[in-house]
């Protein structure tokens, strides 16, 4: 296990260097690496980290690689991230059961916000549309939330998913929309802090950050939606 730090005694170069691999893209904001998260989170330092905001494979085969062995994986998550921060974590019908399982196991879990998705049409079994997700709260001490009125105000939020035909789609499949992580990211960080997605797909968590002035560090295994988040975060109007 690498020593902890002191957070303001670290930065982004630092980082870098303690991960020790050629970043797929790199800017003064932030960092993308084309990698399995687990082999660059292990060579980051302990409390490094000011929110993880993450959305795991989902565990239906959208890809080959969508499925993951979640204790290894927020193990780290809770080593890395500070010792006054939140671990939010994007869960389905399929993975959320396991996710929350291993949070409690870890003595993270803190509780969920329920997404409502209008616009899904995804028929499941016992003649249901599945049309919520989960955003597991997971923390460690005391983490910063942002004070007065927040349109994230509730433990409830109703937001219509990214799809074919919006101006934003990207052509990943489990696409956010990035009005939803900025609200995230700007009521549980500050300017400054460092975000990491360490499954950043078409990388609006990234984007979010960037649009707020925070500091990121995503990683992406797929060399195609890594290029599409570094195309995202070059452009003069992010979205």
């Amino acid at each position: 296990m690498l020593p902890p730090v002191d957070k303001d005694d670290i930065n982004l170069n630092q980082i870098k260097s303690a991960i020790g691999l050629e970043p797929f893209h790199e800017e003064k904001a932030g960092l993308i690496y084309c990698r399995d998260c687990l082999e660059v989170m292990k060579n980051m330092p302990d409390n490094c980290v000011d929110l993880v905001v993450t959305d795991p494979p989902y565990g239906i085969n959208f890809e080959t690689w969508d499925i993951i062995d979640c204790l290894p994986v927020f193990s780290e998550f809770k080593r890395i991230a500070t010792a006054n921060s939140f671990i939010l974590i994007f869960g389905s019908i399929r993975n959320a059961p396991e996710f929350l399982k291993v949070c409690v196991e870890l003595g993270i879990f803190r509780r969920w916000i329920t997404w409502a998705k209008p616009r899904t049409a995804h028929i499941v079994s016992e003649g249901l549309i599945w049309q919520t997700d989960i955003i597991i709260m997971c923390k460690k001490g005391k983490p910063f939330v942002k004070k007065g009125f927040h349109p994230l105000y509730r433990d409830f939020i109703e937001f219509p998913i990214v799809q074919n035909g919006d101006g934003d789609y990207t052509g990943h499949k489990a696409q956010k929309p990035v009005e939803l992580l900025t609200m995230l990211v700007d009521k549980y960080s500050q300017p400054g802090d460092l975000i990491l997605d360490p499954f950043l797909g078409s990388g609006t968590t990234a984007v979010a950050a960037k649009m707020l002035h925070r500091n990121f560090i995503g990683i992406e295994i797929s060399p195609k939606y890594c290029e599409i988040a570094r195309q995202r975060l070059g452009q003069e109007v992010l979205f």
